[in-house]
């Protein structure tokens, strides 16, 4: 097991920011995280990592494999490479069992792998509900499930209020949103891309063309909370975004004073230069 932080930590894991890269190695060691390779019992929120994670079997850009894990506004910028024949690969938890729960988190980046199960957040989901989250991470595999979010969704997993967008090459079963889907109605209220993703079909979900997924009537049409936990860059300020968490920080052109400019995440701006300190607006421009 390999981890930035740990490999099998049990408690709670607040506030811890990590950016660097994870090597997990080919000797068949399992379980490869930006942050934790395998988390058992734990609670982790507000936790991120930036960077790059590879490895062979259950690799994420957050934690390689979750059990009994509770994951809360936590997000991975990273590029997670699959590199082994092992069973999964996600760009946020490699793959989750025996009641986790993953809720306003997100990723970005890319993931890939040469088998098994990959997912634009999580590869392969068992017994976990994933909740108004998210992943904009491109996904590419060769002989594997394959999900703009999720690669392969168990009959006792649960997608709820979230979405993907990234591109997606290649692949077994592919789904813009879930690749395949063991149960039935598991997947409420969520949907993907169809014009960034490529991908018109998917193993639950609803497509949409981009224009689509960056208004937001389409989500509070079927409850989304656009009060408390998602929110949407738009004219006449800013530029039209995908819905982004209102607690990230990578909407930042909407809470200016914490602004970074690589996480430009609600395209241009219409004006910078009203919104921006001089040294920001400079570096985006």
């Amino acid at each position: 097991m390999y981890g930035s932080l740990a490999a099998a930590p049990a408690g709670a894991v607040s506030n811890c920011h990590v950016t660097g890269n994870v090597r997990g190695g080919t000797n068949g060691v399992m379980f490869a995280g930006g942050l934790i390779g395998w988390s058992g019992r734990v609670a982790i929120s507000r936790c991120t990592f930036e960077g790059d994670v590879e490895g062979t079997s259950g690799v994420g850009g957050l934690i390689g494999r979750g059990y009994r894990t509770t994951v809360h506004q936590c997000y991975a910028k990273a590029d997670v490479n699959h590199i082994g024949p092992g069973f999964s690969a996600g760009g946020l938890i490699g793959n989750t069992y025996n009641t986790c729960t993953i809720s306003q988190s997100f990723a970005t980046g890319s993931v890939g792998g040469v088998a098994g199960s990959i997912g634009g957040l999580v590869g392969d989901v068992r017994d976990t509900s994933i909740t108004n989250s998210f992943s904009r991470s491109a996904v590419s595999g060769v002989t594997t499930q394959q999900g703009g979010l999720v690669g392969l969704l168990r009959a006792d997993g649960l997608v709820d209020r979230s979405y993907s967008t990234g591109a997606m090459t290649a692949g077994f079963w592919v789904g813009g949103l879930v690749g395949n889907n063991l149960g039935v109605g598991n997947v409420t209220l969520s949907f993907w891309d169809t014009e960034s993703s490529g991908i018109v079909a998917s193993a639950g979900g609803t497509g949409q063309t981009t224009a689509q997924m960056q208004t937001e009537a389409t989500f509070t049409a079927v409850a989304w909370d656009f009060v408390t936990i998602w929110g949407m860059c738009a004219p006449p300020t800013y530029s039209i975004s995908y819905p982004y968490l209102l607690w990230s920080p990578l909407c930042d052109l909407v809470y200016a004073a914490r602004f970074r400019p690589e996480d430009l995440w609600c395209k241009d701006l219409v004006n910078p230069a009203d919104v921006l300190p001089p040294v920001y607006y400079s570096a985006v421009k």
